[in-house]
């Protein structure tokens, strides 16, 4: 069976190779099985491969939606608490208002202890040395 070499380079199928699988010397045979056996493989390579790479992703699945519940309970908690404080702010600020009293006078509750604070350093300052300047160092 002299072959040319546009016959070697041709694509062959299944349906080919049935049809003409009494024509095959033993060689051309036992060719074939070698690399349908190569073939078949690489096949269960792939397929463990494969299967390998789904137990992974079936796992992160699990995880992610374990996560994802976790996000959706703390969501629930947090949208509930934020309501809760809106009623709460809308008790303490009636909407007419919009928070502009409480937040004045909170800040100016807040500036009067500021301002005590930052006296009271200073008179302790001018009980312990007697004046404003601090203690004297000789400079020689």
């Amino acid at each position: 069976m002299a072959k040319s070499d546009n016959e070697d380079n041709e694509e062959v199928t299944f349906l080919a190779i049935k049809k003409n699988l009494k024509d095959y010397s033993l060689k051309e045979l036992r060719s074939l099985v070698n690399v349908l056996i190569y073939a078949f493989c690489d096949l269960a390579k792939e397929k463990e491969f494969l299967n390998k790479n789904l137990d992974e992703y079936e796992t992160e699945k699990t995880v992610m939606k374990t996560q994802f519940t976790k996000l959706e309970e703390k969501y629930s908690l947090l949208s509930f608490e934020n309501r809760t404080l809106i009623k709460k702010l809308e008790v303490v600020s009636p909407c007419g208002e919009k928070g502009k009293g409480v937040g004045s006078n909170l800040q100016v509750e807040l500036e009067e202890k500021l301002e005590k604070i930052s006296i009271e350093p200073q008179s302790h300052f001018r009980e312990k040395w007697g004046t404003g300047e601090g203690p004297r160092q000789d400079q020689s």
